[in-house]
């Protein structure tokens, strides 16, 4: 009788082993690494990349600015195929001090006049490698899939 209740202790004490390794493990995979959880190394190097760019858009953009759609601003999806904005410099002037910019050039006269006679904010503040994350930020998501994209021209 008393090697059964060996047995029978033993057999207990190795289910509840094995009740906290299924626990312990749950909780684990829950809390697992980024790596597990099926993120490429690209996919979170571009999350780390464009966070900051995203970050600046939503706040000094995305008020005007929705990308793959007009909005009050136009769409900045493939902004750098159009006007003055394949050159770099440009796009920094303008988003520094678009009225300045805009009694030289043509093309953002015109984007004016389709926006109802809306100007762009300026934004001194924004250093060239904020615009520049902002641009890449911009680049990277227009380059997913967007439903019902309308890039104005």
């Amino acid at each position: 009788m008393k090697e059964i209740k060996f047995i029978l202790h033993a057999f207990l004490l190795l289910l509840a082993f094995i009740s906290v390794f299924i626990c312990l493990k749950a909780v684990y995979s829950i809390k697992e690494p980024e790596s597990k959880m099926g993120l490429t190394d690209r996919a979170k190097t571009e999350a780390n990349i464009y966070s900051k760019g995203k970050l600046l858009f939503q706040s000094k953009c995305g008020a005007c600015h929705v990308l793959g759609k007009n909005f009050t601003g136009p769409s900045l999806c493939g902004l750098e195929s159009r006007g003055p904005w394949s050159e770099r410099q440009s796009v920094y002037q303008w988003v520094k001090n678009p009225i300045e910019f805009m009694k030289k050039d043509q093309y953002t006269k015109q984007l004016k006049e389709d926006f109802g006679g809306i100007i762009m904010t300026a934004f001194p503040d924004l250093s060239k490698e904020d615009i520049d994350e902002i641009i890449n930020y911009i680049n990277s998501s227009c380059e997913l899939p967007l439903p019902n994209i309308v890039v104005a021209n």
